[in-house]
């Protein structure tokens, strides 16, 4: 786009440079020299040369205007993309909090059932026949 804008300023320039010629051609010359540039080739291949640069500057505007919807398309796209990276961050930090929540629950179920399974084996070993079938159990499997 810089390099758009450049071009343009030069070409902008270069018209300058003509007209400004053309304005020395008429106010410094005699009138046979007047009357040459407006029935003649100078005048003519001046605004020739003029057109030309015009036309110029028009695909210029044209090309800039392309480059500035260009990037802004790819500013839409990067925002685009960086709120949906900022979401799915959130659903990640959400997912892993529950989680560790969940595994939480987990190990303080497990504390409780271990206390309540020990509870019963204690009240249990007191039973001498349980504490055999136990024994058994455990050696038949």
């Amino acid at each position: 786009i810089k390099e758009l804008e450049l071009s343009k300023k030069k070409v902008d320039d270069e018209i300058q440079l003509l007209y400004s010629f053309l304005l020395n051609e008429i106010g410094s010359k005699d009138l046979d020299n007047l009357k040459e540039l407006l029935a003649g080739r100078k005048l003519t291949e001046i605004l020739s040369e003029l057109d030309n640069r015009k036309q110029v500057i028009q695909n210029l505007d044209s090309d800039l205007t392309i480059k500035r919807e260009e990037l802004s398309n790819v500013c839409s796209q990067s925002k685009y993309f960086e709120e949906k990276t900022k979401t799915q961050e959130k659903e990640a930090n959400t997912k892993k909090e529950i989680i560790n929540m969940l595994e939480k629950t987990i190990k303080k179920r497990d504390e409780e059932y271990r206390e309540q399974i020990m509870a019963i084996f204690a009240y249990l070993a007191k039973d001498r026949q349980f504490e055999y079938r136990i024994k058994a159990f455990f050696i038949l499997n």
